[in-house]
């Protein structure tokens, strides 16, 4: 009963402040809808060694947002319906939704308050694979997730932000554990650009609860960090700092508690290169590294994930655009450490793609996607390839502005 009024005190919120957004002057709102035309032949859908399945897919999708935008108002909506086609795999068949909603309101010169609501259902296996670095099966899965956050200028330099964060998964099977995730972060920045360019410190504390089956999993966390910029194109952030955990379980009752570091670098690179005096080229590049405990959804716990990633990407003031991204994931926990049972995975991803701006409504893309996934189960171990190709077409087109 509370997690349900939760929700819908969540979403009413959202709901009255951008209803509100409109009674004040000066504003700007649109209406935009888009629909999404994909093809995709991939080799492997379920990222299985021994019994591969490939397809080709067709996905549809209709979309509609509306956005506003005031001086003390930023909001928007959304709605997406995602209509997939397996040419041979009919049992995949499926409608997967999306809904979502944000606004962050300036209640003063020195405060701003925020607030995010989120539905979804999807059910493509390889849903995670580039985000956690987890394959899944084709169970359908109801993804909510809501957010709150508060940013007070304290003085010139300084601003306190808090945050709270609320997030289920629920799968439709049984079989496959469900994930109900709280987060509260609060933290202090300042600004000491003063003595070296674009140069703040920050201070966070965590406190992270996540709720599965047959276990739970408090956590709390302080880092410390910095983000500067190096010159012109080069700009660097870095955080650091240690989580201590306690997880309990129930099949046996028993509690592990530990300790491990956690934090994220990254090195970004942005030129920009005029060949005309209206058209630029643009190149921009990010390298970074993450470490955290973090939940492993359909995986009954969480687990101890390390990221590597690169990305790219370069514009040309033509409508041509390429891109190319490469992502290493590790997920680990021993049975009895973050998780129930053994969770240890290994996954290599590498994306490049190109894509062609028609106008400002129409773009045409494609893309190449090859994964290497790596399981080792207590029982098992599993190494599998996949070769993802994609075309892609998007088309919008705004039907209220003003």
């Amino acid at each position: 009963m509370k997690r349900k009024m939760l929700r819908r005190i969540s979403i009413s919120v959202f709901f009255l402040i951008f209803l509100f957004s409109k009674q004040v002057m000066g504003g700007y709102f649109q209406i935009l809808p888009s629909l999404t035309l994909k093809q995709e032949y991939n080799s492997n859908l379920f990222l299985d060694e021994d019994d591969i399945k490939e397809d080709f897919i067709a996905t549809i999708s209709p979309c509609i947002k509306l956005m506003e935008k005031t001086e003390r108002l930023d909001s928007e909506l959304s709605a997406q319906i995602n209509q997939l086609q397996y040419i041979d795999n009919h049992d995949l068949n499926a409608t997967d939704q999306s809904y979502g909603g944000r606004a962050r309101y300036s209640l003063t010169e020195l405060l701003n308050v925020s607030a995010a609501a989120g539905y979804l259902t999807d059910s493509r296996p390889d849903r995670d694979i580039t985000e956690t670095g987890l394959a899944l099966t084709k169970e359908r899965r109801k993804r909510f997730n809501a957010s709150m956050s508060a940013d007070q200028r304290i003085t010139e330099k300084a601003r306190a932000i808090v945050s709270y964060a609320y997030a289920k998964d629920r799968y439709e099977n049984n079989d496959t554990d469900d994930t109900l995730s709280h987060n509260v972060t609060g933290g202090l920045i300042y600004d000491f650009s003063k003595y070296i360019s674009g140069l703040q410190g920050r201070v966070n504390m965590v406190y992270d609860r996540h709720d599965f089956t047959d276990s739970e999993l408090d956590s709390v966390a302080g880092t410390i960090g910095a983000s500067a910029n190096l010159n012109s194109m080069w700009s660097i952030s870095i955080d650091g700092g240690v989580r201590h955990s306690w997880s309990q379980f129930s099949h046996p009752e028993e509690t592990e508690e530990s300790s491990t570091g956690t934090g994220k670098i990254s090195l970004r690179y942005t030129n920009a290169v005029s060949i005309s005096e209206e058209e630029k080229q643009r190149f921009s590049a990010e390298l970074s590294y993450a470490r955290d405990i973090m939940p492993a959804s359909g995986y009954g716990g969480a687990t101890l994930r390390n990221t590597v990633s690169l990305s790219a990407s370069y514009k040309t003031p033509r409508g041509w655009s390429a891109t190319a991204n490469v992502g290493y994931y590790t997920n680990k926990s021993d049975s009895g450490e973050y998780s129930v049972r053994k969770i240890d995975t290994k996954t290599f991803f590498v994306t490049p793609g190109v894509r062609y701006q028609f106008s400002e409504d129409i773009a045409l893309d494609a893309s190449y996607d090859y994964t290497l996934y790596k399981e080792d189960e207590s029982d098992a171990a599993t190494r599998a390839h996949r070769h993802l190709f994609l075309i892609r077409l998007y088309i919008q087109h705004a039907l209220l502005s003003k």
